[in-house]
């Protein structure tokens, strides 16, 4: 949620800091709230301060002569935000499911021959026990009698979509389940590398 806090101009012009339920900031400020974070950021004046709900004293305090700076830490700020109010929902979740969680869908388990594999991914964890997830390309390849495909992990195609979670799965187009996706993980030079499971399909189409 933002709010622009307006100047009165009937008050003094150079008055350089106003208190807004008990935050100190820079008049004319932009309010941000998210989740326990509360921000207050001045274009105007390139200042921002950055607060913990509840708390009055701040947590960040930044100016900067430069405005892209300025910027910048604005964004990273609400950044973070956004991330903790994510962690501290997935907490609270009945799930398993986090940011980046890649899902699978069997489109055909019945027939196999007609079985085509989805992938997904989870976009961010949302109140009531829900997820928003994009869909994601796949790479297949074709074998002798089957398919064999692994997900492409960020590149979205589709629009944003939401589901309630059960059972650690995703409803997809009303009539289809998506399930977690298992990976190995790897560490190559200090990295950790995600392998996912590859999915066969198309048997004997």
């Amino acid at each position: 949620m933002t709010t622009k806090l307006g100047t009165d101009s009937s008050k003094k012009e150079d008055k350089k800091y106003i208190s807004v339920a008990g935050y100190m900031c820079r008049p004319g400020s932009e309010r941000i709230e998210i989740g326990d974070s509360i921000i207050f950021a001045s274009d105007t004046h390139q200042t921002v301060f950055a607060y913990k709900r509840g708390y009055k004293t701040t947590v960040v305090s930044f100016y900067s002569e430069s405005l892209g700076d300025y910027r910048a830490k604005v964004s990273s700020l609400i950044a973070v935000a956004k991330q903790a109010e994510s962690q501290k929902l997935a907490s609270k979740a009945s799930h398993t499911l986090c940011k980046g969680t890649v899902m699978v869908c069997h489109t055909n388990i019945k027939n196999p021959a007609e079985d085509t594999v989805r992938f997904f991914q989870v976009e961010d964890i949302l109140p009531c026990g829900e997820v928003s997830f994009y869909e994601i390309l796949a790479d297949t390849i074709a074998f002798t009698g089957c398919k064999q495909s692994i997900p492409l992990v960020g590149m979205k195609v589709g629009a944003l979509q939401q589901s309630t979670v059960l059972v650690d799965s995703i409803s997809i187009d009303g009539n289809l389940i998506g399930t977690k996706l298992a990976y190995q993980s790897i560490n190559l030079d200090g990295v950790e590398l995600k392998v996912y499971e590859p999915q066969f399909h198309s048997l004997f189409a």
